[in-house]
């Protein structure tokens, strides 16, 4: 404890030696009586000429000119082409040969 309140002894006493050092070198200002820059007043008379203002040119718009429409060339459908149809050919029977006969083979005594 006597260390904290001689820290603070301390730290006021360095406090109030910086105030006491800054009222005395703080140079001195009256309240009652306030300095005021004194306003100059000049005017300068300066030529300058006035812009001569040119009206622009204004061209006139072209006429509208409305564009030729041409006439769509009328859908023609696709004809469709039906195949050709050949006729199957007739069917041919294949020729029937007689079968032969059996003959049984001769056996000799």
């Amino acid at each position: 404890m006597a260390r904290l309140s001689v820290s603070l002894v301390s730290a006021l006493a360095f406090f109030f030696v910086v105030k006491v050092a800054l009222d005395e070198y703080e140079p001195y200002t009256s309240k009652e009586t306030s300095y005021e820059k004194p306003i100059v007043e000049a005017t300068v008379n300066v030529y300058h000429p006035k812009p001569t203002y040119v009206i622009p040119k204004v061209y006139p718009s072209p006429a509208y000119v409305v564009p030729k429409v041409y006439p769509s060339p009328a859908y023609v459908a696709p004809k469709y082409d039906v195949p050709k149809v050949y006729p199957s050919p007739a069917y041919a029977a294949p020729k029937v040969y007689p079968s032969p006969v059996y003959a049984a083979p001769k056996v000799y005594p």
